[in-house]
């Protein structure tokens, strides 16, 4: 669990650090297996699952949207990783 925490918060960086500089989202993105943002969105939907259950208890939602900004800007970044990630872990 910890784990997957760790590596959705990187997610979660790595997303504001390259939203606004198409150089490094190359980069990023050519890193990453088969060139798509796809683990990235994986976990980051996760911890978007979690936290929605999470939010509802608490009233706080400033974390839940960052998140949902990072998982918008992966989505429309790489359409194809979210199709495939819809068909991973459905709304």
């Amino acid at each position: 669990m910890e784990n997957s925490l760790i590596a959705a918060y990187i997610s979660l960086l790595l997303a504001y650090l390259i939203m606004d500089n198409p150089t490094a989202a190359n980069q990023v993105r050519n890193s990453m297996p088969n060139g798509q943002y796809l683990p990235l969105m994986i976990f980051l939907k996760k911890l978007f699952n979690f936290m929605s259950i999470t939010s509802s208890a608490s009233g706080s939602i400033r974390g839940l949207k960052a998140t949902a900004i990072a998982l918008r800007f992966f989505a429309q970044a790489d359409p194809k990783s979210d199709e495939e990630l819809k068909k991973l872990i459905p709304d």
